[in-house]
């Protein structure tokens, strides 16, 4: 799974990426799991997000293959008091 992937490298528990992306922890946790394939939107928040963090995501079609970190974009709200 891509995401999980990109939220560990990064070193984002699920609750903080849950939190920056305005997606229900609940949701991301049954999506990491494979237990729901959550709506397009949901999806496309956390791509975006991640994206936006410096993850670029590997696709072959349609298909995830992997991900390439290309560098590392610290956002302020991300570290802990």
């Amino acid at each position: 799974m891509q995401i999980a992937a990109a939220r560990a490298w990064l070193g984002l528990s699920q609750a903080k990426l849950a939190e920056r992306t305005k997606v229900g922890l609940r949701t991301l946790k049954h999506f990491e799991a494979g237990e729901r394939l959550p709506y397009d939107r949901t999806i496309e928040a956390l791509v975006s997000y991640l994206e936006k963090r410096g993850v670029e995501f590997l696709m072959r079609g349609e298909v995830g293959v992997g991900i390439k970190v290309v560098k590392i974009i610290e956002d302020a709200g991300d570290a802990d008091p």
